[in-house]
């Protein structure tokens, strides 16, 4: 029956296959075949077969088509009957069942060794439960955590691997899973929950657990993550962070002592002295001072952001106002600077609650940063309006700009791009960000190479109608 095959286009399987109905080929004479086009080779092979007739069935399961089914006849004259074509199509629909399920079965070895092959591998522990709450399956990871190898394990109760002091609140779990309508369950992702090795060792862990029910057969599953060298490390980051705040506090103590007598000793210089050459050299030293303190108070205001320390009094702050009193701080600043300042206040702009002084902070290291990246002649803009539950502040340059790649690291610590003279000690914008977020708000940047840049800001709005003394010291 070696060409039955290229018999098949020619009988109609297109047609087959699209409308999902049979076919009955009752003549397969010499001329017809040839007319079709099939090889000379084939069709004197069909005659030596004796084959007079076709039938073709479609093969569908589940509304997919699989193939088709094709019967051959070789009686002269006898096409299939109807009862023919209702037994074959019954024959097919059975064969249709049997490779469907040959499918699915299959595949889902394929993805039962797929997951297995996961399950072996994966770094955390991963142990399945009965209803009884014991062991059915083990995978390497609880091998390497645990000691226990997964012949020893596989039919012990789960209890094994968790000191007594951990079971009551093991127990909780599940009965609160089994209780209630979810599927998963987490074990010390917010309280850490406790594991025993086969030595008698206890060690942290996290863990989820979940069920499944198939019929009445429930199991439960358990990932289990051991974080002795997580809490480690983190224990070390506390400490050297407290190490840390401990040097800052000390070194910003014993810094702004000799400041504070070199800042009066220069007061004193500039009104006692009547040479001119003294009191230039005093203004000068009295600016080395202010921006050493400035740069001690970074340093210390860093650490704080860092270690959740920063404390702002939020209370009903004047947006207009804060804005102004801001601008004419730098006025100066940016006269210098031969620059060109432009104030943009919506005249309904609603009041804030913040922390004034921290608003202040805020502002001018912007307006700061502004001026400092700003060529001569160039344009600085200030300005605020209400969004929404917020007020929006925005300060903008028409200076150098910045890289797109480098906008996502311009809040980090220290950072500064590299293809800039170093300016400053790259603290501003990191302090910008964090009384920004203690305020409940958000920073961004919007900025192009050559085309300036503009720092936005948003600070909660003064509720309508609170008025009076301001809230108490918050915490970030």
């Amino acid at each position: 029956m070696a060409g039955l095959p290229s018999l098949v286009p020619a009988a109609g399987l297109k047609e087959v296959l699209d409308e999902r109905k049979p076919r009955i080929v009752p003549d397969l004479n010499q001329e017809r075949l040839r007319d079709a086009g099939i090889d000379p080779i084939y069709v004197e092979l069909i005659r030596e077969l004796g084959i007079e007739s076709l039938m073709l069935l479609p093969l569908v399961a589940r509304g997919r088509t699989l193939g088709v089914l094709t019967y051959a006849s070789g009686e002269s004259g006898r096409s299939f009957s109807p009862d023919a074509l209702e037994l074959a199509q019954g024959l097919a629909q059975r064969a249709s069942l049997a490779l469907d399920n040959a499918h699915m079965y299959d595949a889902a070895r394929r993805a039962a060794a797929e997951l297995s092959g996961l399950i072996s591998i994966a770094p955390d522990a991963i142990i399945t439960i009965d209803g009884d709450q014991r062991i059915v399956m083990y995978n390497e990871g609880a091998e390497r955590i645990f000691g226990w190898k997964r012949a020893d394990a596989i039919g012990k109760p789960v209890e094994v691997l968790m000191p007594e002091r951990a079971r009551a609140t093991y127990r909780r779990h599940v009965h609160d899973l089994v209780a209630g309508p979810v599927a998963a369950r987490s074990i010390g992702y917010r309280a850490i929950s406790w594991g025993l090795r086969n030595d008698g060792t206890e060690f942290p862990v996290e863990a989820a657990i979940s069920k499944l029910e198939i019929g009445e057969k429930r199991l439960f599953t358990v990932v289990l993550r051991d974080i002795t060298e997580r809490l480690r490390l983190e224990r070390e980051r506390e400490a050297a962070i407290a190490m840390r705040d401990d040097v800052m506090g000390i070194v910003a103590h014993d810094l702004r002592n000799p400041l504070a007598t070199i800042a009066t000793a220069v007061s004193v210089l500039k009104e006692c002295s009547g040479d001119e050459t003294l009191l230039k050299s005093g203004f000068v030293i009295e600016r080395a001072t202010r921006r050493m303190n400035r740069l001690i108070q970074d340093l210390l205001d860093v650490t704080r952001i860092e270690a959740g320390h920063l404390f702002i009094e939020p209370k009903q702050v004047s947006t207009q106002q804060a804005v102004l009193d801001c601008v004419d701080a730098q006025a100066q600043q940016i006269t210098a600077a031969s620059l060109v300042l432009d104030v943009q206040l919506s005249p309904d702009v609603v009041d804030v609650r913040a922390d004034p002084d921290r608003l202040q902070q805020v502002l001018e290291n912007l307006i700061g940063n502004a001026v400092k990246f700003s060529k001569a002649g160039g344009r600085v803009t200030v300005g605020a309006r209400t969004s929404n539950q917020d007020v929006l502040f925005w300060v903008k340059d028409a200076g150098i700009g910045i890289a797109a790649e480098d906008v996502p690291h311009i809040f980090e610590r220290f950072w500064q791009c590299g293809s800039q003279r170093r300016r400053g000690a790259g603290l501003g914008l990191t302090i910008v960000k964090g009384i920004v977020d203690a305020h409940g708000g958000r920073v961004w940047a919007e900025s192009a190479l050559g085309r300036g840049t503009t720092f936005f800001f948003t600070i909660p709005a003064e509720p309508t109608g609170e008025v009076g003394p301001g809230a108490p010291p918050r915490r970030r």
